[in-house]
């Protein structure tokens, strides 16, 4: 027995809702865009070793398994971006 989805969570500090945008260009990725409420530097989330700051978060996603890209569902809840994909069968 195989699982019927893949989901994924993202830590995305100092996002609101409105921000966060999820796309699927392939049936085997996922892209997630994130704007921040303010600049974030390094030192903001604990990393000494590096210095810069930004204002969003980006990430294109390699999915282990091919997903329904039209049957996506996300749910953001206190800088937690949890996102369901089903399976394509």
């Amino acid at each position: 027995m195989t699982a019927a989805e893949v989901v994924l969570t993202v830590d995305l500090p100092y996002v609101e809702q409105k921000g966060v945008r999820v796309e699927c260009p392939t049936e085997d990725s996922i892209e997630v865009y994130a704007e921040t409420t303010r600049k974030i530097t390094f030192k903001d989330l604990g990393i000494k070793h590096r210095r810069g700051e930004f204002n969003c978060y980006h990430a294109l996603i390699q999915m282990p398994v091919p997903v329904n890209e039209r049957k996506v569902s996300k749910k953001f809840k206190r800088g937690v971006l949890e996102v369901h994909l089903p399976r394509l069968k």
